[in-house]
């Protein structure tokens, strides 16, 4: 290929492959194209344009190039010993019984078939033959528009605010409704998915999985780019400038600790609505048999209940055997407010009495210190 837009059009179509997920293994989140081209010289060029338009589009997906098989190999780096994190997943049993309550009320649209038809529009091409006229596009009123099952639509809206919480509901008979799109019956069913998406939100709790823990595999980094570190359980790592700061801070305290690979490691479940599902931590460090999950993040991320919630994650016996620590640039108050732009905040929450903590400290060195208290 000679054109960085084709280039760019291909690798665009494997990312927007619909359904795609993200894997604790980064070989499962990585795709490997080759490109032949007739001037070695004008493959760099062709990555560097590529990069930039999806990087634009797509800040969290990393694109390399490389131009010989050895220089990819370097790139794949093993961990030097086995580690394991506890992995977090949604407690949904006191949710089951609330959802359940509320599907209880949502009415038998098989018995009110009126509020099951809705307009719909038809819009076709209008094409001359023979007379050199341009096509036009006709929007028509139709009487009637699709018709699908209560259960697709009310599964579907509910898996568009967050995939997990169609799993705790039974649909019966009611479901097999057929309602058309545009009717006064979907828009009701539309917003009883949402009110059952926010019951479940506010009844569901994060809480750990005993039975198969996470384990640190391989990461992806240039050789030519990563920088080495010493305590690491990877050789080496490509980071950002406040990653980089923050994980030499780490390095110097002597403990085990990676860096977690973004949107692919270790993750933890969000209980929240939107596109972001999962909360990835930059780092993982392992200090004195808790594992501390630090990553440098934006205060006002606090001011969303998913990530308070993260800050206290209890198991059975209300133990906290994984701390999430929140690191921000700046000054910050308890009450989620900047009120100065040197040092850096290390945000916690109490065991007890759940009360977000934000300690404000001035050197990198500081805020991983005060990170990796319990």
């Amino acid at each position: 290929m000679g054109s960085g837009v084709q280039v760019e059009q291909v690798i665009g179509r494997v990312l927007r492959q619909p359904g795609a997920e993200h894997y604790a293994d980064p070989d499962l989140n990585t795709a490997s194209f080759f490109i032949r081209v007739d001037d070695k010289q004008e493959f760099p060029r062709i990555l560097k344009s590529v990069r930039a338009k999806l990087g634009a589009e797509m800040p969290d997906v990393c694109i390399e190039g490389y131009t010989d098989a050895s220089a990819r190999k370097r790139s794949v780096q093993l961990p030097k010993k086995p580690m394991t994190v506890p992995q977090i997943h949604i407690d949904m049993s006191e949710a089951t019984s609330a959802m359940q309550q509320a599907m209880a009320g949502i009415i038998d649209f098989r018995h009110v078939p009126s509020a099951t038809f809705g307009p719909g529009q038809l819009q076709r091409a209008v094409q001359g033959i023979g007379d050199g006229s341009k096509g036009a596009i006709e929007v028509l009123d139709v009487p009637h528009a699709n018709r699908v099952t209560a259960r697709w639509l009310v599964r579907r809206e509910m898996r568009a605010l967050h995939p997990e919480a169609v799993k705790p509901i039974e649909f019966d008979a009611r479901f097999d409704a057929l309602v058309e799109v545009t009717s006064q019956a979907a828009s009701v069913l539309r917003s009883a998915a949402e009110d059952l998406v926010d019951i479940y939100l506010a009844n569901s709790e994060l809480t750990f999985e005993e039975s198969f823990p996470y384990a640190v595999g391989t990461v992806l980094a240039n050789p030519a780019k990563a920088k080495p570190f010493q305590n690491a359980l990877h050789d080496s790592y490509e980071l950002r400038s406040l990653e980089q700061e923050i994980a030499e801070a780490i390095d110097e305290v002597g403990v085990d600790w990676c860096r977690n690979p973004e949107n692919g490691g270790y993750s933890i479940p969000l209980l929240e609505k939107g596109d972001t599902q999962r909360f990835f931590p930059d780092f993982l460090v392992w200090k004195d048999g808790i594992v501390y999950a630090l990553d440098p993040k934006g205060g006002h991320l606090l001011a969303r209940d998913a990530y308070r919630k993260l800050l206290n994650i209890q198991d059975e016996k209300k133990n906290r055997r994984v701390l999430v620590r929140l690191i921000s640039v700046g000054k910050w108050t308890e009450a989620i407010q900047e009120v100065g732009k040197k040092g850096f905040t290390v945000w916690s929450m109490t065991k007890n009495t759940g009360r977000l903590r934000a300690k404000h400290v001035a050197t990198e060195a500081e805020a991983v210190e005060a990170a990796l208290k319990p």
